[in-house]
């Protein structure tokens, strides 16, 4: 009887022994498994932050290319400037001659023998030349003035639309990347209104208007900016872009509302990571009503945004 339970006894030993190292190996794969899910989320957000500021640099690079293309043209225009002086200097060399011409005629006696009236005839066909000239000067230039319009209308038009080839095609044909359209906004700020959904933008349009030398910090009748707008977004990467690509993180608006006011108060939680990460300023206050101030603190919609804002 004692061999019999001794032997179960060791029986039972044994078989919790093989189930601890069961549980043991299965704890051990379960755990490398977890580990190697780790390790690949990690490379997938390394990977994607690599791209991230590969095409911030490449940004950088066109933005460093377009200020020196600005320069270049700067001084084509100084150039034609100075041409264009130079020519109405001519001009004026050619007229003031024969005003004085005719002035002296004017000044002699009556009855005096001269040949003022051939001189008054001259003369006369001058001024209607000249005449001619300046209408002719301003008949082109309101047409340039009005092709401006329409070009910067269109071009706004595309932006908001999202419509990269129409916004191709009128950069191409001379639109002004920071005309300000008849409701109060320039291109850049009419792609994040996309089609009034303030949670639609398209990257490319952005990308290129930035890249012709788009104006980041211009304003619309509100006195808000494309940051302003781009936190409806709730992307961490388009707030990037924009700071990158030298906006001012506390910009304000009419009511004194920075885009961190605008992010918290709707409840966009990766954007108010982004902008308190590139140092937005907590403390600011907007006007809300009367005469009350708040900071975006107190105007957060919801408790994690409030727990962001206090970390």
């Amino acid at each position: 009887m004692e061999e019999a339970a001794r032997l179960q006894e060791q029986e039972s030993e044994r078989r919790l022994q093989e189930s601890l190292r069961l549980q043991e190996q299965r704890a051990a794969a379960a755990l490398r498994e977890a580990v190697g899910r780790m390790e690949r989320r990690l490379q997938e957000r390394d990977a994607a932050a690599r791209a991230l500021a590969e095409r911030v640099l490449r940004l950088e690079a066109r933005v460093a290319a377009l200020e020196s293309g600005g320069q270049s043209a700067l001084s084509r225009l100084e150039r034609r400037t100075g041409r264009l002086e130079e020519a109405v200097l001519r001009a004026l060399a050619t007229v003031f001659p024969r005003v004085e011409a005719l002035l002296a005629q004017l000044e002699k006696p009556p009855g005096a023998p001269s040949t003022a009236a051939s001189a008054l005839v001259g003369q006369e066909d001058d001024r209607q030349r000249m005449e001619r000239r300046v209408l002719e000067m301003n008949r082109r230039k309101e047409i340039a003035e009005a092709a401006y319009s329409i070009l910067g209308e269109d071009l706004c038009e595309a932006a908001f639309k999202g419509t990269l080839q129409d916004v191709r095609r009128c950069l191409h044909a001379g639109a002004d990347v920071n005309y300000v359209s008849r409701h109060g906004a320039t291109p850049l700020i009419s792609a994040f209104y996309r089609d009034f959904d303030f949670g639609r933008a398209d990257s490319d349009v952005v990308l290129l208007l930035l890249e012709r030398g788009a104006d980041v910090n211009a304003i619309d009748t509100s006195g808000s900016t494309a940051l302003h707008y781009a936190v409806f977004l709730d992307s961490g990467a388009w707030v990037s872009l924009l700071l990158c690509a030298g906006a001012h993180v506390n910009a304000r608006d009419e009511f004194g509302a920075t885009p961190l006011h605008r992010a918290a108060g709707y409840g966009y939680p990766e954007a108010v990571r982004a902008l308190v990460a590139a140092g937005a300023d907590k403390g600011l206050r907007c006007w809300t009503g009367g005469w009350i101030q708040k900071t975006a603190f107190e105007v957060a919609e919801t408790a994690a945004i409030r727990h962001l804002l206090r970390s």
